[in-house]
Parts: C-alpha cells; sequence; structure tokens
C-alpha cells in the first residue's frame, strides 16, 4: 500500500508538479489549495468542482490532515484555548487559540518535545521526540481556523513546543506557505519566530529576505544566571546572541522582541 503524503508539507508549485505528472490540468492544484486554505475542506472526495475520477486518483497517495485533536482546554479568564494534537506516529504537541480584542493570535509547535531543557519550561522536562513536519505544523494552524471561521486569524506565533530554529527548514518552508498567495497568503510581519537564542540560525534567517518578527527568550541579562536557567547560553552566550540580534535589526528594519518570565527571588 502506498503511504500518503500530505498537500499541507507541499508548496503549490510542488502540488502543480505532482497533478501534471499524472497528466491532469495544473489548475487543478489551484483548486484544492483554494478548498483547503480558503474555505477549510479537508477531504478531496468533498471539493465538488473537481471530477471525481481525479480525486480519486490523488487520493491514492495525497492527504489532507496528519494530526487528530485530542483535549482541547478552555481558559475562564480569558477563553485562550489549548489544543492537544496527536501525531499519526502516536507523538503529542500543544497549540494555543489566543482571543484579544482586535487581535487572534495562534501559537505554533515546531517539535514533538523539546532538547533545550530551559529550568522554567515543561516541554524540555518531557524531553525531546522528534521534530515537526512541514504538514503537522501547517495542520494545526488550519484546524484552528476551521474552528475559529468567525474569527480572523491575525497573527501566528511559532512559541509553542519545541525550539523553531532547531527544525529550521521545516519551520521556514510552512512559512513560505503561509505566505504564499494560493494559500493563505498571510503576511510575513504578522508571523513571529521565538527562540532560546540559537545565534547562528538568526544569522542564516537573516539571509532568508522575509520580513518575520523575531523574539528572543532572555529572561536573565548576565551569562551566570541565563546559563542556570537556559542551558542553550553556555553555547551561544549573550555576547554572541545580541550581536546577532543586531545584525537583524539592521538588515530586516524589523525591531526585535526580548521575552522575559519574572520568577521571584531569582531573576526580577
Amino acid at each position: 500500500m502506498t503511504k500518503q503524503q500530505s498537500i499541507l508539507g507541499l508548496l503549490p508549485e510542488e502540488l502543480t508538479g505532482l497533478v501534471k505528472e499524472r497528466h491532469f490540468p495544473a489548475y487543478r492544484a489551484k483548486q484544492i489549495l483554494g478548498w483547503i486554505y480558503k474555505k477549510n475542506i479537508f477531504c478531496l472526495l468533498e471539493m465538488p468542482n473537481l471530477p471525481q475520477d481525479f480525486c480519486k486518483a490523488l487520493a491514492g497517495f495525497l492527504k489532507v490532515l496528519s494530526l487528530t485533536c485530542v483535549k482541547k482546554h478552555v481558559s475562564a479568564q480569558d477563553k485562550t484555548i489549548k489544543y492537544v494534537f496527536k501525531t499519526e506516529d502516536g507523538n503529542f504537541l500543544e497549540s494555543v487559540f489566543i482571543p484579544q480584542k482586535g487581535r487572534f493570535t495562534v501559537c505554533l509547535s515546531s517539535q514533538a518535545g523539546c532538547s533545550f531543557n530551559c529550568a522554567f519550561c515543561a516541554s524540555g522536562s518531557r524531553g525531546y521526540k522528534r521534530n515537526l513536519t512541514v504538514a503537522e505544523i501547517i495542520n494545526q494552524l488550519l484546524w484552528i481556523k476551521k474552528e475559529h471561521s468567525n474569527n480572523k486569524i491575525t497573527n501566528i506565533v511559532f512559541m509553542g513546543m519545541g525550539e523553531p530554529l532547531a527544525n529550521y527548514e521545516s519551520v521556514l518552508k510552512a512559512i513560505k506557505i503561509f505566505n504564499h498567495p494560493d494559500t493563505l497568503c498571510f503576511g510575513a510581519r504578522r508571523i513571529t519566530i521565538s527562540t532560546c537564542g540559537l545565534a547562528p540560525e538568526i544569522s542564516r534567517l537573516i539571509k532568508e529576505n522575509l520580513q518575520v518578527e523575531l523574539s528572543i527568550s532572555l529572561h536573565a541579562a548576565n551569562d551566570k544566571l541565563r546559563d542556570k536557567l537556559m542551558p542553550v547560553n553556555k553555547i551561544y552566550p549573550l555576547r554572541d546572541l545580541i550581536a546577532a540580534a543586531r545584525e537583524y535589526t539592521k538588515v530586516t528594519h524589523r525591531v526585535v522582541t526580548f521575552e522575559y518570565v519574572l520568577i521571584s527571588g531569582i531573576n526580577e
């Protein structure tokens, strides 16, 4: 049995190529993307303006979703919703929908678990399982988008489980798919990557010519304390991290945000 590949992991150009390889008109790919990204239809056989023989041919090797939502928790205070998704190989990850006045943010995971083991973070304590695929990253957003179809998502933040820049290729491809005019046409400046401080990857991101926002989890203003709170600082100390952040701002003209969790008696 042929293993199905998720359409969500494909750039529009890649899907077009697959459609043409099977001798179908190239414009069919754009129709499929319209149903998925604009109309929240995730089954090929439920796309009414597509020929059934075409849908059946593609369904043999292509699918849409690769995650199952197994739990959600709604905050009584601010109506923030945390979702728990399960991957096909049995791993779990979390996504969050954050409603605010005139603003609806989705917080995405990039890994199942995390290997950076920051002292204040639960994800690292559970250990690292694996990087998420492009399809699994996009699946999170589309599932939440469909459930909140009356509230247009205004912002995307890579600040869920895992370190986005440690899954660099998949995160960047997901951003390019979000940004593509044939999918969501989601503005790069409304997408934020939050990193624990991988200085070389920040430097690499500068060269991508993407206007994404960058946030850095700082949590301490000196190396001694940051080493304890965030072991990654022993590899990329503040001097290197701040230099990379300055360069990011200089080249992209985007303001870097520093995140700081106040912990009583430790870093407040």
